[in-house]
């Protein structure tokens, strides 16, 4: 079982990734520490930032594309014969929401849309 994501549900979400960027940076900056501590925390923090986006299982995703226009630019066209069709017409987010809130069809949709094997 993967313990970091026991859903399966591992994304970049590149505006997510900047607002935890930002908000570290802001953090580190208003803080008491000195500043050879706080740039070894900046340096730090953006080499596990990268490392992450690197990470051969993720992908970057803009949460605004249409599933079936995500699919036809940078998944393997064989994944529609699985693909739920209700979710199609539907933004990654919105698939995305529904995957976390649990439902079956969605995850099955978050999966074949964020899986490297399945990758064009």
């Amino acid at each position: 079982m993967n313990t970091i994501d026991p859903e399966g549900l591992s994304y970049v979400d590149a505006q997510r990734w900047q607002e935890q960027i930002d908000f570290w940076n802001e953090m580190i900056s208003n803080s008491w520490l000195p500043d050879f501590l706080k740039e070894l925390l900046y340096t730090d923090i953006q080499s596990q930032i990268e490392s992450a986006i690197s990470c051969p299982g993720m992908v970057k995703i803009p949460g605004s594309m249409i599933a079936k226009d995500w699919i036809a630019k940078n998944v393997a066209g064989k994944v529609l014969r699985e693909f739920p069709s209700q979710y199609l017409g539907m933004t990654i987010d919105e698939i995305r929401t529904l995957a976390q809130k649990g439902d079956k069809a969605a995850k099955k949709a978050w999966k074949l849309l964020t899986s490297g094997r399945f990758r064009k």
